[in-house]
């Protein structure tokens, strides 16, 4: 893959991430969940706000609990956010915390934030693939290159010793 290529999925990774990062209450319009319990309640990394009253948690906090929904603090195992696994473990985290919203009677959906977190998991996953191969390609062509060298001194040795 390009470099340009390699830049702009890491790059566009992080501007997600710091989304992500910056989430509700900071950026109202970015969270991972959202209920309609309390009049309308959404949650991002670092707490949560209701949609009426503009009533969110203070002080913000990573790592907060909606009981008996969010039953620990979700988001301190969410905080370095992404490799593979910690996406996979925030989505069955997030799902679980928005089926008992269900199961309690609350309207309860995903929020753009899980969204944004798979296009960056994918963006990032791009870029590994991408380096992985990029650097299997260098290695076997550093080992071609040492194959040929390897023969020439062979060539030359030999020539040598006909030549005597």
């Amino acid at each position: 893959m390009d470099f340009i290529w390699v830049s702009f999925f890491t790059f566009g990774a992080f501007v997600l991430h710091v989304f992500a990062t910056f989430s509700m209450p900071m950026i109202s319009s970015f969270y991972f969940l959202y209920s309609s319990q309390a009049g309308g309640v959404r949650f991002g990394l670092w707490g949560w706000c209701l949609d009426e009253g503009a009533v969110c948690i203070n002080p913000l906090q990573l790592g907060f609990t909606w009981e008996p929904q969010i039953a620990f603090p979700v988001t301190k195992a969410c905080n370095p956010y992404f490799p593979c696994a910690a996406f996979v473990f925030a989505i069955a985290i997030w799902n679980t915390a928005k089926l008992r919203f269900q199961r309690a009677g609350f309207d309860a959906q995903f929020g753009p934030l899980i969204w944004m977190s798979l296009a960056a998991t994918i963006a990032l996953l791009i870029v590994s693939v991408s380096s992985s191969y990029t650097a299997l390609e260098f290695r076997k062509e550093m080992l071609r290159r040492e194959a040929r060298r390897k023969a020439r001194r062979r060539t030359r040795r030999s020539g040598r010793r006909h030549h005597r």
